[in-house]
């Protein structure tokens, strides 16, 4: 499939977000640290679990009136929110207009406002993504997607991480730019893809809060769905053990080290590697993707997404483990492999799960996927406290195979429900009647 095949609205959703996610890569990762300057890590910490959790919630709106009223409507909403706060956190951090302390309390209370705009807008994007991609190429716009958010975080976070601390009022400024930029692509050259399928929105909003409850108790009885999503948290669990118990573990236990490399001796310790690990994971990503993707087409998807699954769990215990540099950055190798192996068809196969009717209420509760993944990893850590790693790597072990497992168990179903979206995207006419 070439650029050209792809659907407007994909062109322009993959050129917005690269922009806004380059921009946004210089902020959003040293908020914490700006908070914490500002405001103190402890009330800092509170922040950020306020900031998920109200995410979270408003995910579960974005997707139900985005199965009602529109994809477009949902989304254009919520940047021309995002825009209002991103402009809002621009003037507050205008040096010397307001004191430290209220530009801190604005900026936080904005960057709550950002969380919101990104659950409401989150399933809408990915269900339009569905919507107007044939099944066939789904896995390729995946790994596109995929593909450029790795370089844009990438992109981002080296620029952040050397402008943030004495450019944040430029930064902020050219982050509204972007999102203004983002708001006139969405309302003049996004079209609306909603499937004309399903209730429609009438404006009536007595019985919102319940309408929402009955929505998501309906996806919550699609077990297959459910077990998929199951089994998705706790494989991604590993990887967010890399920012919680793994990296509380390298900076206790890994001892400052020297690592060889072309006659240059680099001193690391556990916070330094770290680093060079994200970096690793995020560069081969970039460097990679489209090879891996062509090794899926030639050895098939099925064999791939376990094999990838596979070698990512083997990877991450072994970076839960070891404390020796060199084995470290092997490992993540690995690691990146076999995310690369799996992400793109576990998207594809998500992607054909979904009713038509109901696309972005699924997307929205499979966001669990990455609050609970997060818990699991937050929970990793008070339990690395007074057990032996060797015990959490069996911990990790028997994690990632549950979810390997669960896989295994729902894979006939999931195939049996692709085939039939693929028949029905096929033959939407036969499919109606």
């Amino acid at each position: 499939m070439k650029w050209r095949e792809f659907h407007p609205n994909v062109k322009i959703r993959l050129l917005e977000k690269f922009i806004t996610d380059v921009i946004g890569g210089m902020v959003f990762p040293f908020m914490a640290i700006y908070s914490a300057e500002r405001l103190g890590s402890g009330l800092t910490g509170a922040l950020i679990m306020i900031n998920v959790a109200v995410g979270f919630l408003a995910g579960f709106y974005g997707g139900y009136f985005a199965d009602l009223a529109g994809r477009k409507k949902v989304i254009a909403f919520a940047e021309l929110l995002r825009l209002a706060a991103i402009v809002t956190m621009a003037l507050a951090n205008i040096p010397g207009a307001i004191s430290p302390f209220a530009a801190a309390w604005i900026t936080m209370a904005m960057m709550m406002m950002n969380s919101i705009c990104s659950g409401l807008s989150d399933p809408a994007s990915t269900a339009m993504l569905i919507d107007v991609t044939p099944p066939q190429h789904r896995r390729f716009i995946y790994g596109i997607t995929y593909w450029t958010s790795n370089l844009s975080v990438a992109l981002g976070g080296i620029v952040g991480g050397f402008f943030f601390s004495h450019y944040l009022f430029e930064i902020f400024v050219t982050l509204a730019f972007a999102s203004l930029v983002s708001v006139i692509l969405v309302l003049f050259f996004i079209t609306e893809s909603r499937p004309a399928t399903g209730k429609a929105f009438t404006g009536k909003k007595p019985r919102i809060i319940a309408d929402v409850a009955q929505n998501y108790k309906m996806v919550a009885k699609d077990t297959s769905f459910m077990l998929f999503t199951l089994a998705t948290m706790l494989v991604l669990s590993l990887e967010f053990n890399l920012t919680s118990y793994i990296s509380v573990r390298l900076n206790e236990e890994m001892q400052a080290q020297t690592l060889s490399l072309f006659g240059y001796a680099i001193p690391v310790n556990g916070v330094s590697i770290l680093g060079i690990l994200r970096t690793e994971n995020t560069a081969l990503v970039v460097l990679f993707a489209m090879f891996v993707n062509r090794l899926i087409d030639r050895s098939g998807e099925k064999r791939s997404f376990f094999t990838g699954l596979f070698i990512f769990t083997a990877g991450f215990l072994t970076i839960s483990y070891s404390n020796h540099g060199w084995t470290l950055i092997g490992a993540m190798l690995v690691v990146t492999i076999g995310e690369l192996m799996n992400v793109p068809v576990r998207q594809a196969y998500l992607a054909d799960l979904p009713p038509t009717e109901a696309r972005s209420s699924y997307m929205a509760m499979f966001n669990l996927v990455y609050r609970g993944a997060m818990m699991i990893a937050g929970l990793n850590i008070t339990l690395g406290t007074f057990l032996p790693k060797e015990v959490m790597v069996l911990m990790f072990a028997a994690t990632g195979l549950t979810g390997i497992w669960i896989y295994t168990r729902i894979m006939p179903r999931l195939d049996r429900r692709r085939l039939a979206a693929r028949s029905e995207s096929a033959n939407p006419s036969a499919a109606a009647m």
